[in-house]
């Protein structure tokens, strides 16, 4: 049986597919993160009508991170089989998860000490 593609082309074309979706769920996070920096205003006045942290944002937020931890899953999962490129998706994959968890836990931080219990200066 003639396979057009050796095993070593086979190998980059699923390392290239791994690096897509670790860059697709990064991106969620690179594009709210200049919307608010960067004060860009139809966007921000759709998701801080009030100049606070609305339900928008929040729902914009949470797939976000649900997306990132998706990109997460879905690059970690398919370590059944060992390959040489199977520590740079674990490395990938765990970095990606560890960057979810770390700003889950500093938005939700964030959101309790600022919107819940009103801390003054908050910021």
């Amino acid at each position: 049986m003639y396979l057009p593609y050796s095993e070593s082309d086979t190998r980059m074309y699923q390392l290239r597919h791994y690096g897509q979706i670790l860059l697709l769920s990064i991106l969620p996070f690179l594009v709210l993160n200049t919307i608010v920096s960067q004060q860009i205003q139809p966007m921000l006045g759709w998701m801080r009508p009030t100049g606070h942290t609305s339900l928008g944002e929040l729902v914009v937020l949470g797939l976000s991170l649900m997306w990132a931890a998706y990109g997460a899953v879905r690059i970690i999962l398919p370590m059944r089989r060992a390959s040489p490129w199977s520590i740079v998706r674990m490395i990938g994959g765990l970095g990606l998860l560890t960057l979810v968890l770390m700003v889950t836990y500093g938005i939700g931080n964030d959101i309790y000490r600022c919107d819940i219990i009103h801390v003054p200066n908050c910021d």
